[in-house]
């Protein structure tokens, strides 16, 4: 299978709104021509893009990982036939695996970043890239000594509306762009925050690999609010304006 044909799976993975990374050359794939894929985190976005990853030619969803029980019960019924672990590290040691999706936790995406191209493997992952702009200098780093195409989602960049500005700006319909404004409003309910999500009642310590979950932040006992609702917390996110942002390697 050719290079374009691994890009243009990791670009349809992500229904258009993937921005490219890094294109580095890739070797050629296996005979039956078809790119197995696994998924890392198939929480809310992570089955949006599950959906997405079955829907393309060419290509077969064999595994995903997920701390949560719950989150690999639901996969499991959108891909019958695929393998769970709860343990991203197994994933990574399936030999036969091309591509890695990563839709974990903002907290947890460098080391799934970091893991899967020290694995060999493809990597389509979600913003926001990283957590901190330390985690951003190690995962540029990776790719550069790597030989793995690589990709960072960024929602709605390659939208119709966005390309038609690229294009309108380029043949000089707009004239001369001397000032660009740009916001983003939320509007949600007075004393509610954005994105504040029930907890499952069987979000229990037996059912999250809630170790995984913290990946190296201090050691507590299971709180499964901070598991479902992590975005609220700075310790695992970086708010709602960060979790939107743009990240891409210059």
């Amino acid at each position: 299978m050719t290079d374009n044909t691994r890009r243009d799976f990791l670009k349809q993975a992500a229904l258009g709104t993937a921005a490219f990374v890094a294109y580095p050359t890739s070797p050629v794939l296996g005979a039956n021509d078809r790119i197995r894929v696994g998924m890392i985190g198939v929480g809310n976005r992570g089955q949006e893009l599950l959906k997405q990853a079955i829907s393309v030619p060419n290509s077969q969803l064999v595994a995903i990982a997920d701390v949560y029980t719950r989150r690999r019960d639901e996969a499991k019924k959108m891909a019958p036939g695929i393998q769970t672990f709860d343990d991203h590290r197994r994933l990574l040691d399936m030999k036969d695996l091309d591509a890695v999706i990563v839709a974990s936790p903002l907290h947890t995406h460098a080391r799934h970043f970091l893991d899967t191209l020290a694995a060999g493997k493809d990597l389509y992952s979600e913003k926001t890239m990283t957590w901190s702009i330390a985690e951003a200098d190690q995962c540029l780093a990776a790719v550069k000594s790597s030989d793995r195409v690589v990709q960072i989602g960024l929602q709605w960049e390659s939208a119709g509306a966005l390309a038609d500005a690229r294009k309108w700006i380029k043949d000089g319909i707009v004239g001369r762009v001397t000032q660009v404004n740009s916001w983003m409003s939320r509007n949600t309910p007075h004393g509610k925050g954005q994105w504040v999500r029930p907890v499952p009642s069987d979000c229990t310590a037996q059912n999250v690999n809630w170790t995984a979950f913290l990946n190296g932040r201090p050691d507590r006992p299971f709180d499964p609010y901070r598991l479902i609702n992590w975005r609220l917390f700075w310790e695992f996110a970086g708010g709602n304006v960060a979790e939107n942002g743009v990240h891409q390697f210059a």
